[in-house]
């Protein structure tokens, strides 16, 4: 018998400023006290750039390293928020007006990480910050859409560095950022 070894799971992602994740984190925290929604509370608000993907406990030194060699050719940019959509029956984001500079990066980063990463390019990037998934009940759904249709949300906030994060086994934590340009 093989003793398989000790992986982490980690993912890279934008954070919006701190005001704009607190806001939008506050929409999780009123699913959940309304509908019990909690998976989506395990990570601060957030826009996915490469999905979960394992990586060797005794190596998180040499990801960082890399993580932190990457050179972004994109600089800080804007993004707006506008308002809040579904995907399918599974999951309820928050709608994201994006820029060029967002795809530009998103390709960059996943260019340069494929090389060490165990996984297909079959991820698909649809820019958006998930309020609620996974957990998500499909009655609820109309009820949330149209509670959520009465609020008007619409905020503009700052790109300004690429999170690696990682799964301390119950939640996600930021392990370290790297400003863009």
């Amino acid at each position: 018998m093989s003793i398989k070894p000790l992986t982490s799971l980690f993912f890279i992602a934008l954070i919006p400023d701190t005001k704009t994740e607190q806001e939008l984190y506050q929409f999780k925290i009123d699913l959940f006290e309304k509908y019990g929604y909690k998976v989506s509370l395990k990570s601060p608000a957030h826009i996915t750039l490469i999905p979960p993907f394992s990586w060797l406990q005794t190596s998180t030194e040499e990801l960082i390293e890399i993580f932190t060699n990457f050179l972004p050719t994109v600089a800080s940019f804007d993004l707006k928020i506008q308002g809040f959509d579904t995907f399918g029956d599974s999951v309820f984001y928050a709608k994201l007006i994006c820029p060029p500079e967002i795809f530009n990066l998103q390709n960059e980063i996943y260019q340069y990480f494929s090389p060490y990463l165990n996984t297909k390019n079959n991820y698909q990037f649809n820019p958006h910050i998930t309020i609620a998934n996974r957990d998500i009940n499909r009655n609820d759904l109309p009820k949330i859409i149209a509670d959520y249709q009465l609020k008007t949300y619409h905020r503009q906030t700052q790109i300004s560095a690429i999170t690696l994060f990682k799964h301390n086994g119950t939640k996600w934590q930021i392990e370290t950022q790297l400003p863009l340009r």
